[in-house]
């Protein structure tokens, strides 16, 4: 599996409704859901709640990154919404969050590709033109592109 095998662009939402945190977490959810990478909504959103009692997801810079592995995931993947106005988060600068990347892992996947994909995201997200070209288009193929470093 390669970066745009776990995301494509029915799993990115430029448009994110969510007022909340979990509103986010749902939404995006829903997107798994829908795309059959989840089968089971509410056992995933049950790991994903466990999951984020861990501690602090918000890396800062206006972007959260939350990992999970569950027996709800059907397929590795990796979704991403992006909010307007800005979400509260525990995040390490007490920024309001636009960028929430959720990594959904299956139990059974031992192949740790969520690693290297987490360090193509993460190097590419410590460029702060990237950043604001993530904040700014409308091209949900230009968002699999800056997040993959093509």
């Amino acid at each position: 599996m390669n970066f745009e095998e776990a995301l494509n662009e029915t799993l990115v939402n430029l448009e994110l409704q969510a007022k909340t945190k979990v509103e986010a977490i749902r939404e995006l959810i829903e997107l798994l859901y829908q795309e059959g990478k989840v089968n089971d909504r509410d056992l995933f959103l049950q790991d994903v709640y466990e999951r984020e009692a861990e501690g602090r997801t918000g890396i800062g810079n206006r972007v959260v990154i939350r990992y999970c592995k569950s027996d709800a995931v059907a397929v590795t993947s990796i979704v991403i919404g992006r909010s307007e106005w800005g979400l509260m988060w525990d995040s390490s600068d007490d920024q309001l969050v636009r960028i929430v990347i959720l990594f959904a892992m299956s139990n059974e996947d031992k192949t740790k590709l969520h690693l290297s994909l987490s360090g193509q995201i993460t190097n590419a997200l410590a460029d702060e033109r990237i950043l604001e070209r993530l904040l700014s288009t409308e091209d949900k193929k230009e968002v699999i592109s800056l997040l993959a470093g093509d």
